[in-house]
């Protein structure tokens, strides 16, 4: 699925109209938040990544005022590169407000202070931004896993 920056996602009517997979069930969407600026090398490494996996991903930036488009999502990965806590905590308890989907944060100092605050805000895992491609595909599918079976 190509990028997307700066563009808000029009949401399915239903999801009949959303992509199948094995056993009938919609694909996953999955929305990669960013700040504003230029995608990064590692928007399009992931998107790759998912893409030969059979999952698609819609790349949009983190408009926070755009919180009603977030329940729409089955996942959302939170692409944090500053190191301020208090900010970090106040952008994840305002998306958990607005959906229940698993959050993931890619983080650029996964130090455990803000490992901390990211998982008592809301987020579901704090990865580091230099893991590799492999593993954060594997932990947002292991996470999608656990969401469809608690919510489809």
């Amino acid at each position: 699925m190509r990028s997307e920056a700066n563009v808000s996602p029009t949401p399915p009517d239903d999801s009949s109209q959303r992509p199948r997979t094995g056993a009938n069930r919609p694909a996953a969407q999955i929305a990669w938040l960013q700040g504003a600026g230029p995608q990064r090398e590692i928007v399009h490494r992931l998107e790759n990544q998912f893409e030969e996996r059979g999952i698609p991903i819609r790349v949009t930036t983190v408009g926070l005022n755009e919180s009603d488009v977030f329940p729409y999502y089955d996942l959302l990965i939170l692409e944090y590169l500053r190191c301020n806590r208090r900010e970090l905590a106040r952008i994840i308890a305002h998306i958990r407000r607005a959906c229940a989907a698993p959050i993931i944060v890619l983080a650029r100092c996964a130090v455990a202070e803000l490992t901390v605050v990211a998982l008592r805000a809301g987020a579901d895992t704090v990865i580091p931004i230099n893991t590799t491609d492999e593993v954060i595909v594997a932990r947002c599918r292991a996470l999608l896993r656990r969401w469809h079976a608690t919510s489809h």
